[in-house]
C-alpha cells in the first residue's frame, strides 16, 4: 500500500498503525509506504519501531510531541531534513539515519547526544563521523547542520 499523505493526530493512531503494519523491528515491513507523514499535536509519543522503512520524503512534527522513540524514523532514506518540536524531551537511540539528512532544526533547545540517535554508538562512529565544535557534523563525507 502507498500512501501521498498520511495525518495521525491521536496517540491511538500511532498505537494502530503500528500494530497493524510493523513488526518489532520495522515500521513499514508489510509493505506500507508513507511520503507524506504529519505527526499531529494530540501525539505524545512516537513508539519504539514505529515508521522505519516507511519510505517517508516528508515529515511534520508538532508542538505537543514529548518521546521520539528508538528506531522509530529510522531507514527513511528519502527525508532530508527533520524539525524537532521544542516539547520533544526524549529522542532514542537509533531513531534517524543520515543517509538523507542533511538539516535538523532543533527548537528544543536541549543539546541531545545526535551519535546516539543516528547510529547505535560504536567504534567506528569516530572514523566516519567528525562532530564540528558548533552547529552539526560530517558523516560520511557530508555536512549534517544542526540549527535552532
Amino acid at each position: 500500500v502507498s500512501v501521498n499523505n498520511l495525518t495521525i493526530n491521536s496517540q491511538n493512531s500511532v498505537l494502530a498503525f503500528k500494530a497493524s503494519n510493523s513488526s518489532d523491528s520495522n515500521g513499514c515491513d508489510s509493505g506500507y509506504t508513507i511520503k507524506n507523514l504529519t505527526i499531529g499535536g494530540n501525539v505524545i509519543n512516537i513508539p519504539e519501531n514505529a515508521f522505519g522503512y516507511c519510505g517517508l520524503e516528508n515529515l511534520t512534527l508538532s508542538e505537543g510531541l514529548e518521546t521520539i522513540g528508538e528506531a522509530s524514523l529510522n531507514s527513511n532514506y528519502l527525508l532530508s531534513e527533520i524539525i524537532v518540536p521544542s516539547t520533544v524531551t526524549t529522542i532514542g537511540n537509533n531513531s534517524l539515519n543520515l543517509d538523507g539528512i542533511t538539516l535538523i532544526k532543533n527548537k528544543t533547545g536541549k543539546a541531545f547526544d545526535w551519535k546516539f540517535i543516528f547510529d547505535s554508538y560504536s567504534s567506528e562512529y569516530e572514523d566516519s563521523h567528525e562532530p564540528f565544535e558548533t552547529g552539526g557534523f560530517l558523516y560520511d563525507g557530508k555536512t549534517i547542520t544542526i540549527t535552532k
